[in-house]
């Protein structure tokens, strides 16, 4: 009885270990990952530097403009598999592959026009003070993007010259 409570607790003890070791490796690695979207002028950035109550009013306000955003990276994704479906078939078209090259350009284009919209009619539904807040807080994490890119370049120089 005795040896089998002893190979329970040597069972837990190594899912244990591992569970720990994952979460040290995850926080080691992610460590380096440089957030872009963190600087990002986004309708998501803007809503989540506001205060709760003021970011759902604002996001009630643009609930139609929600729904026109969703249906444009609906549409850009279906152009993106459209691409991938002809490009990965198994006689490859050019002119196929070139046309579905277009429309997805095109929905980028018009994604990131409705996404321009969005924050335009966002900052005017804003007071000066909170553009002024929200614009702070992304140059402050740019500076700090900016930082770590800087170290990172210093790193790899240090790297090269070894």
């Amino acid at each position: 009885m005795r040896r089998k409570w002893l190979g329970i607790a040597l069972f837990a003890s190594v899912l244990l270990n591992l569970f720990l070791g994952g979460l040290m490796a995850g926080q080691h690695l992610g460590r380096d990952r440089l957030d872009w979207d963190a600087v990002s002028i986004s309708p998501g950035n803007i809503l989540r530097m506001l205060p709760g109550d003021r970011a759902e009013e604002i996001r009630a306000q643009m609930r139609v403009r929600r729904e026109e955003l969703r249906g444009r990276y609906r549409a850009m994704g279906e152009a993106r598999e459209g691409l991938r479906e002809t490009l990965f078939a198994e006689t490859v078209d050019q002119e196929k592959a070139a046309a579905a090259a277009g429309v997805l350009e095109a929905r980028m284009a018009e994604t990131q026009q409705a996404v321009h919209a969005t924050v335009f009619d966002m900052v005017r539904l804003m007071t000066p003070e909170e553009r002024a807040r929200i614009s702070a807080e992304l140059e402050a994490r740019r500076e700090r993007l900016m930082e770590r890119v800087r170290e990172r370049a210093e790193e790899r120089g240090e790297r090269k010259g070894s």
